[in-house]
């Protein structure tokens, strides 16, 4: 079985939901138009991407603004759609991604492993990271996740056909040596082909490009400037890579093979907590910010009443 699927690159402006989504219109119809009738946008389109409580300004509701809109464009263009957004949930706020098609949602996936400076402002929610529609079971990885060895083997196991990589990643901020940095992002380019190897399934690869431009919650004096790293690119089963971007905006449209033959039915290989094959000193690095993020987020004593405003309570 063949599938047309697109992959939309685009700049989203920080705490502009309304203006993200109507600038996302015309990439959204220009791959339907090409032929897509699977269709992934960059994680956290519609609120942008910033560290800082202003974040959560952007938050909705399980049913607001972005639902609505991919609602209303998958209805409209007949396709499948999805992003993730910033959603206010009891106390908290998490990160959601909805896969919605022309008659109706097929479902959610919450990012279960929050990465970095996002710890401070949401939190991470397990569960299911396959999503049943009509056509094939989606798998969804969201950004830090496909760093992480917890999704490879839930694909396996729930009998993906074909995983989506919403992604929101910068070129890697900090005081690194120059050649970490570069194995990070050679990390980041390489993860569609990677797990479209490894599983045997084809991989859309979708990036915001711009600029991530936000304060630093561990250095309150700090304030970064620094590109997305773009590279949108869109990998078939036997791991080619068919369509790739730079980093500008852009839309890419591939035809892809969701072959069962193909399937490895083999998670990738992992050490620890991480299929990432980084230096050990760098994971753990990653793995003492995260936690101090965690802890952060859990005793901040505005999170409660920020989310209590989204929800009207």
């Amino acid at each position: 079985m063949e599938l047309t699927v697109g992959a939309i690159q685009m700049e989203s402006r920080n705490h502009d939901v309304e203006g993200n989504l109507r600038r996302a219109i015309p990439l959204v119809e220009e791959a339907a138009g090409k032929g897509a009738t699977l269709i992934c946008l960059p994680e956290f389109l519609p609120s942008g991407y910033v560290f800082h409580e202003r974040m959560w300004d952007a938050a909705e509701r399980s049913a607001g603004p972005t639902t609505r809109w991919l609602a209303e464009q998958a209805k409209r263009l007949h396709v499948t759609l999805g992003t993730s957004f910033l959603e206010a949930r009891d106390a908290g706020f998490r990160n959601v991604f909805v896969l919605m098609g022309p008659d109706g949602e097929y479902g959610r996936v919450a990012k279960q492993d929050v990465a970095q400076y996002e710890n401070w402002f949401t939190e991470g929610d397990p569960g299911r990271h396959v999503i049943q529609t009509p056509f094939a079971r989606v798998g969804v990885g969201i950004c830090y996740e496909n760093l992480r060895a917890f999704l490879s083997p839930q694909l396996v196991e729930h009998d993906a056909d074909i995983l989506l990589q919403p992604h929101c990643c910068p070129v890697f901020p900090g005081f690194l040596p120059m050649r970490v940095k570069r194995m990070f992002e050679e990390e980041v380019r390489h993860t569609a082909g990677r797990y479209a190897r490894g599983l045997g399934i084809p991989v859309v690869f979708v990036n915001q490009c711009g600029f991530l431009d936000t304060p630093t919650p561990m250095f309150p004096f700090l304030r970064l400037r620094v590109p997305f790293l773009g590279h949108t690119n869109i990998a078939d089963s036997d791991g080619q890579i068919l369509g790739q971007a730079r980093g500008e905006s852009a839309v890419l449209v591939c035809r892809v093979n969701l072959d069962p033959q193909r399937k490895t039915h083999r998670a990738l290989p992992a050490r620890g907590k991480w299929v990432a094959q980084m230096p050990t000193p760098f994971l753990r690095l990653l793995e003492f910010v995260d936690a101090r993020g965690k802890a952060a987020y859990a005793r901040n004593p505005r999170r409660a009443a920020a989310a209590r405003r989204v929800l009207g309570q």
